[in-house]
């Protein structure tokens, strides 16, 4: 199993469709422990996804985009973020990028019921952490059960927030807000905010908005 999962991080024989997410499947199907992370790993990596989803870098990836003329404005900002995200890959040097990567949990999202990460960087290493990453326009119930099982399952949740509503934060995940308005207060600051004051910042994994 272990050599599966360090195979480009894909898990074969699994009987769902498309592409899976071997670690998440492993700790299902074994019930191992996580490999413990470092408490700084999670802040490490939403503050480079944060500077990489600059808003000049955006809109960027949206000039390249082809749009057909019924497309609305909600699916396509959510390819332009998950275009930015797959090319994270080379940036943070992870060898594996992958869209739609089935994980196991019920989630009411398809006619599998299995939830979908939306992008997943995968390590080939058993010592460095997936990243997993949800793209969402409005706050999404799916979304955090699937965050939360990836950071269960020992890899790096990242929520990337775009659209209108309310954006809740999560103890272990990373909350990163791309909408204009908080991409114009990114652009002035170089620490996220901290939500919850009185942690001990040495220990201190979240809850974060970044």
């Amino acid at each position: 199993m272990e050599r599966q999962i360090t195979d480009g991080g894909l898990l074969r024989g699994v009987s769902v469709p498309g592409t899976v997410w071997a670690r998440g499947w492993h700790h299902l199907i074994t019930g191992s422990a996580p490999r413990r992370r470092h408490p700084d790993d999670l802040r490490a990596v939403a503050g480079r996804v944060r500077e990489w989803l600059a808003a000049d870098r955006i809109a960027e990836y949206a000039e390249r985009a082809y749009w057909s003329q019924d497309e609305n404005r909600t699916r396509r900002m959510t390819r332009v973020l998950t275009s930015a995200l797959e090319a994270l890959q080379d940036h943070l040097g992870y060898p594996n990028s992958r869209c739609e990567v089935t994980i196991p949990i019920m989630t009411s999202e398809s006619s599998s019921n299995y939830g979908r990460a939306d992008v997943a960087l995968l390590s080939c290493s058993l010592e460095r952490p997936d990243i997993v990453f949800e793209i969402d326009s409005q706050p999404n119930q799916d979304a955090v059960a699937k965050l939360r099982y990836a950071a269960d399952a020992g890899a790096l949740p990242v929520w990337v927030r775009h659209g209108k509503g309310p954006i809740p934060v999560l103890d272990g995940v990373a909350v990163i807000d791309v909408r204009p308005d908080a991409l114009a207060r990114a652009a002035l600051r170089h620490r996220p905010k901290r939500v919850q004051e009185g942690r001990d910042p040495v220990i201190d994994t979240g809850p974060y908005l970044w």
